[in-house]
């Protein structure tokens, strides 16, 4: 199963849009590196008497890799060819990558503190483990590392603590979702947390999120080709008794395929709804967007029919309403198909933090910002 947030793809070429990303990213936290040191030499620190955290950050200066921590101090001169991994930006542990060859991209990688002493070895590779969210940031697993001997993969915490044995093809995150590992071996997938329990043997043809939470249960297809749901509790939530079923959930419900049609059943296998759509776009507490003859709705779980199936894409914002597109413009509807935002914006998203709306219009490119705590 592919990668999403390597270094390298593969062991053969390196993955220049992540690490041009990346460049952006450190250059932005170098500058602000350098702001700080700047109010520290303004001697403002210390008047509160309180002892601020070290935090570490790489620095990237004439063409090499150091470490830079939050007093503007340098941890690690810029030496090396590589950008340094900082996996946990609170802890003295900073990951080295040296001896690159780019023609077959083979590497070595060490592990030091910021006293250059290498604090776990015994393994031919150790990396941290990368993730990217749904706005393809990168993020890292805290206090694990993914360790190879022998070929093999395993996992060990940051102490150097072994905490799964190296004995996989194969150990990469499922992207977006933290926690979650898979794990291959003998050409087949499981799943471990972080901690290296297992949570899914490996003896699936293919695992998959549901949404963007781990507690919600992972989609397994076994090796006839056949879909059930395992609980991150390693229980039996849907056995493989389906030909598909959508990364979607709510309220333990269930978007399946049988016999050729979608249905929405609950955890004890139960029809909720059936012939109501061709396919299904998300669950969001009693309302489903649903999708019928390429144009999309919003049913409920009686299988009543909400908003018309008329629109070409349709959103959940929350209870009352929906962000809609049609003929190319975005609007606000609610969950009785009123019209609530015209239709005559080229975006429109919602801010859950804030329950408000940024609407762009075409024709001056002015940003409408709106609340939605009361009616439109």
């Amino acid at each position: 199963m592919a990668n999403r947030a390597r270094r390298y793809d593969g062991e053969q070429k390196l993955n220049i849009k992540k690490i041009i990303a990346v460049i952006v990213f450190i250059v932005v936290i170098v500058m602000f590196v350098i702001g700080i040191k700047s109010l520290l030499n303004g001697n403002i620190t210390g008047t509160s008497g309180k002892i601020e955290a070290t935090s570490y950050f790489t620095m990237y200066d004439n063409g090499k890799w150091g470490v830079i921590n939050s007093k503007g101090e340098i941890v690690i001169k810029p030496t090396y060819d590589s950008m340094i991994v900082i996996p946990d930006s609170s802890k003295d542990i900073f990951i080295c990558v040296y001896d690159i060859n780019n023609q077959d991209a083979t590497y070595k990688t060490k592990v030091i503190n910021s006293k250059e002493k290498e604090i776990i070895k015994d393994y031919e590779k150790v990396e941290a483990i990368s993730n990217l969210d749904k706005n393809q940031n990168i993020w890292y697993e805290n206090n694990v590392f993914k360790i190879q001997k022998n070929g093999k993969y395993g996992l060990a915490d940051f102490s150097g603590k072994e905490i799964l044995n190296p004995e996989y093809e194969e150990i990469e995150p499922i992207e977006g979702i933290e926690n979650s590992l898979l794990i291959k071996k003998d050409e087949k997938y499981g799943l471990c947390d972080t901690s290296g329990n297992i949570i899914i043997d490996a003896k699936y043809k293919k695992i998959e999120k549901i949404e963007e939470n781990y507690k919600n249960g992972y989609i397994v297809v076994d090796e006839n080709d056949k879909y059930g749901i395992i609980g991150f509790d390693k229980s039996i939530i849907l056995e493989c008794n389906f030909e598909e079923i959508a990364p979607v959930y709510s309220n333990n419900l269930f978007v399946v395929k049988k016999n050729g049609k979608y249905i929405v059943i609950d955890k004890e296998g139960q029809t909720v709804v059936e012939n109501k759509f061709d396919e299904v776009k998300g669950i969001a507490e009693e309302y489903i967007i649903a999708k019928k003859n390429e144009k999309y709705g919003v049913i409920n779980t009686a299988g009543e029919t909400k908003i018309k199936f008329e629109y070409d894409n349709i959103t959940y914002m929350n209870t009352n309403y929906f962000i809609a597109l049609k003929n190319e413009k975005y609007g606000v509807i609610s969950i009785d198909g009123e019209e609530k935002v015209p239709f005559e914006y080229i975006d429109i998203s919602y801010v859950k933090s804030g329950d408000f709306i940024i609407a762009d219009h075409m024709e001056n490119r002015k940003i409408h910002i709106k609340s939605v705590r009361c009616e439109f």
